[in-house]
């Protein structure tokens, strides 16, 4: 992820903010479900990272057998491929077919639509993209949509208009909106997130170095999706996620029911690491037993 990275982060004040009003209120009317814990994935950006091989991957892993191998480590992966390409049905059913029953697909949807002026709303893309999604059945979990830096409040009622088409109903969104203006006033936050509440959509929560605006918190339907991005593992994303394990513990006490947590790390190599590390944590903090990435041990030589 281009988007907020910096050269040096030795200046960044990582500060987590507090939960908004907004999130306050919006938590205070949810009930805790006492009796069913709540849905947590997480996972990488991708499952085609070579440099796992002998590590998270056995040693001689074909490629087409990479996806099986990431879902024995992980439970959910950002699917940045669509973003290029609409797959087809039958890459869909590969997919589904290769991954454990436990896993969940984040797709984002393509530049194409995310990218385009009116956001695809003139062409067949966006129900041709749904149609074939949902191939995923169960394991689709929360769909995406990134847009782009100049998506400012000026085109509040293209949004308005395609997430009033999108099928919430049928399949989970997610918006990441990346324009300053979305956050620099009350007023445009407080309208897109009444938009989002009516439209049953959550915003996306970016953790970035570059742009600590878009760590914004807000909350609108009980469902959080955030989008982690660290810096090499540096002292500070461990820091960070000690402090998103505490902020999920609470929103999940509330009665948080389903997060999305998507981890990225330069190049995808060590997300593994800081995934594992973030596991652990909500493990210990909520009981859970999540599973999460293990290195795998080259057996050692007999000597006879």
């Amino acid at each position: 992820m281009k988007f907020g990275k910096l050269n040096s982060i030795q200046n960044v004040d990582f500060t987590f903010p507090a939960t908004p009003n907004l999130s306050q209120q919006f938590l205070d009317k949810l009930k805790p479900v006492v009796s069913s814990p709540s849905n947590v994935y997480c996972g990488a950006t991708g499952w085609g990272t070579k440099e796992w091989l002998g590590t998270y991957y056995p040693k001689g892993t074909a490629a087409a057998d990479y996806l099986s191998e990431y879902t024995k480590q992980f439970n959910c992966v950002e699917l940045n491929t669509t973003h290029y390409r609409i797959p087809s049905s039958e890459q869909i059913k590969d997919w589904y077919d290769k991954s454990s029953t436990d896993f969940r697909f984040c797709p984002k949807l393509p530049q194409m639509i995310s990218h385009s002026k009116n956001l695809g709303m003139s062409t067949n893309r966006l129900e041709h993209f749904c149609t074939v999604i949902t191939g995923l059945k169960e394991k689709l979990g929360t769909c995406f949509m990134q847009l782009p830096p100049y998506f400012s409040p000026a085109q509040f009622d293209v949004l308005a208009q395609f997430l009033t088409e999108f099928p919430t109903d049928e399949i989970s969104l997610a918006v990441e909106l990346r324009h300053e203006a979305w956050f620099k006033s009350p007023q445009y936050t407080r309208a897109f997130w009444d938009l989002f509440f009516e439209k049953d959509v959550s915003p996306v929560i970016t953790d970035v170095a570059g742009r600590r605006d878009v760590l914004h918190l807000l909350l609108c339907r009980p469902q959080v999706f955030v989008r982690f991005v660290g810096n090499a593992l540096d002292t500070t994303d461990y820091q960070r996620i000690d402090d998103w394990v505490q902020c999920l513990k609470s929103w999940i006490s509330q009665g948080v029911q389903d997060i999305y947590f998507l981890l990225h790390q330069p190049n995808n190599i060590l997300t593994p690491e800081i995934t594992a590390y973030f596991v652990h944590k909500m493990n210990r903090e909520l009981s859970l037993s999540l599973k999460y990435p293990r290195k795998y041990e080259t057996p050692q030589m007999k000597l006879f």
